[in-house]
């Protein structure tokens, strides 16, 4: 069975490829902006490739298919379906 790549990466390239900006992304997620970048270097682990390419802060180009952002928002709006409310 194929192991399914790190969920904080995925949720991290998405934010920071929408943005363009690991800082913003940072924001958004309520994170550090060396923890998003911890998280897109692990993805980029996982995967074997170079998730996206950085200068500074900036991500520039993301490689990573629209499908699979739209994975990541799936999930997301999945999680948020089942989780508890307040």
């Amino acid at each position: 069975m194929t192991q399914i790549p790190p969920l904080n990466g995925l949720r991290a390239f998405d934010v920071a490829g929408r943005h363009q900006n690991f800082r913003a992304a940072a924001d958004e997620i309520g994170v550090t902006q060396g923890a998003v970048a911890q998280h897109v270097r692990q993805l980029e682990a996982h995967l074997g490739i170079p998730a996206a390419q950085r200068i500074g802060i900036h991500v520039i180009g993301p490689k990573l298919p629209r499908a699979c952002r739209r994975g990541v928002r799936g999930i997301t709006r999945c999680h948020r379906n089942l989780a508890p409310r307040a």
